[in-house]
């Protein structure tokens, strides 16, 4: 993990355990699990190289990251709304919602992918 990565998680830290709110509060700290176990995920295989983890722990880490998406997920658009960013560049196809000129992106809730015509 680099510098700014450690520094980011560590405000992230402080920032929930200061939220006011105490479902919020639980809201962001799934978050915050999220994001270190993501940033963990990311290098698993630097720390597999290295022997800091086991296979066994990077497939932890697989399933652990996989289990906080989808705990997030039903606050993902809550949460980025709380930023008050636009509406235009908060409706991404990932998201679950259509765009015309990204018809390929679209992820719908059900998990079914339109084939795409590229």
């Amino acid at each position: 993990m680099c510098h700014i990565q450690r520094v980011t998680l560590e405000q992230f830290v402080l920032a929930v355990e200061k939220c006011p709110e105490r479902e919020d509060r639980a809201v962001l700290h799934k978050f915050c699990k999220l994001y270190s176990i993501h940033l963990l995920y990311e290098d698993r295989a630097w720390y597999l190289e290295n022997n800091y983890i086991t296979a066994a722990m990077a497939k932890e880490l697989r399933v652990a990251h996989i289990k906080y998406c989808q705990e997030t997920r039903a606050h993902a658009l809550e949460v980025v709304e709380a930023f008050r960013h636009p509406a235009n560049c908060v409706h991404a196809p990932i998201a679950g919602i259509p765009n015309d000129r990204m018809p390929w992106a679209y992820c719908p809730e059900n998990g079914t992918v339109p084939v795409s015509k590229l």
